[in-house]
């Protein structure tokens, strides 16, 4: 009898888990799939409602009534309706965004460089107008990396103006500048065959048109953070540490200055959501403040440092800009620092332009390492 039951709100309960499970998830993010499972679980009590007073009434009388009509037009007014309704909840929410406190939240989202520099493939190089700073300069300093790469852009286009540097920008998402490519075999080889394919041209070029120094920058969590690999895209401490070393001693062995922008932390929600939801004072929402993983960030550092060790690569360290304690902020005086759980805005790199702009004068100034 419990599998019979079961069986007759079945459909039901097919209707409604999945709402519940993301509904769960945007009240209590930090939910978990056992969390998401417990909400699908609880949908049986909706879905039990629903049979009783929905579908078998339906059945009993409506049912018949519309089996009489032509069901190629029923389908089509349904349809209809349904996208009309979405569309006009849709319309809804986004003039109530605009014009509340959450206009901000979905601003930061969009918070970056509009520029067409990012390369698609490992066979097209960026296009010859991703220039920033001062673009008839003679002094030029190219960016080379991913996404994390290109998030400090503002900020060197602000450096760029103020110190007569011609910045050019050499970015692919999710390509880093560790150039492993020989030491992975298998899925995770192919997953990064166009990044490599990109890497090799733009170093090519780099080393043909000898600039003042190349900037190189990251996402950290290419390298795992415990023992094993969290996500298709991450490989071993040796091997990101090798592979650095790699792209190191060839800018090295050319004679170009380095400078590494050390990477930025990861934070453990969505930014802007947990944002508007504090302002919302939705429950379950936090304070929207995170702890570093001080711990990885460390690795990570000592990782670039040992593969840079004897090839007079310099270092900058923007993280003091983004925090200096132990718990840290995620908006400050109004401006939300990332547009996502990783990513820096814009507007944020931007402000702190012309320390970063100090800080890679200084490194290209001192003595190497």
């Amino acid at each position: 009898s419990p599998l019979t039951w079961l069986g007759q709100v079945s459909y039901s309960w097919y209707l409604w888990h999945l709402p519940l499970m993301v509904l769960g998830g945007v009240i209590m993010p930090g939910i978990g799939p056992w969390g998401r499972l417990a909400c699908g679980a609880l949908a049986l009590v909706p879905a039990w409602l629903t049979q009783q007073y929905i579908e078998q009434p339906m059945q009993v009388r409506a049912l018949p009534r519309l089996a009489r009509l032509d069901p190629f037009i029923l389908a089509v007014v349904a349809s209809l309706v349904i996208a009309l309704a979405g569309q006009a909840v849709a319309s809804r929410a986004t003039r109530y965004v605009k014009r509340s406190v959450h206009a901000t939240f979905a601003a930061a989202r969009l918070d970056r460089m509009e520029h067409s520099c990012w390369a698609k493939s490992g066979s097209v190089s960026p296009s010859a107008a991703c220039t920033f700073g001062a673009p008839q300069s003679s002094t030029s300093l190219i960016l080379l990396g991913d996404s994390h790469a290109e998030h400090w852009l503002a900020g060197l286009d602000r450096a760029g103006r103020e110190r007569n540097w011609r910045i050019e920008a050499r970015v692919m998402g999710g390509c880093p500048v560790s150039d492993f490519s020989e030491l992975i075999h298998g899925a995770a080889a192919r997953r990064f065959q166009e990044c490599s394919r990109f890497r090799e041209a733009m170093l090519r070029r780099i080393i043909a048109e000898r600039p003042r120094a190349v900037l190189l920058s990251n996402f950290d969590d290419y390298m795992v953070r415990r023992g094993n690999a969290d996500a298709a895209f991450q490989v071993s401490e040796h091997v990101w540490r090798e592979g650095l070393r790699r792209t190191y001693a060839r800018l090295a062995a050319a004679g170009i200055p380095m400078v590494v922008l050390r990477g930025t932390p990861r934070i453990p929600f969505d930014v802007p959501t947990c944002l508007s939801r504090r302002a919302a004072k939705l429950s379950f929402a936090t304070d929207c403040t995170f702890v570093p993983d001080r711990l990885f960030m460390s690795r990570a550092h000592y990782a670039q440092d040992d593969a840079a060790r004897g090839l007079g690569v310099r270092f900058v360290d923007m993280n003091d800009a983004l925090c200096t304690t132990d718990t840290c902020a995620t908006v400050r005086n109004g401006l939300v620092l990332f547009t996502d759980d990783n990513h820096l805005t814009a507007t944020f790199t931007r402000s702190v332009g012309s320390v970063l702009g100090d800080r890679i004068n200084l490194a290209l100034g001192e003595a190497p390492r």
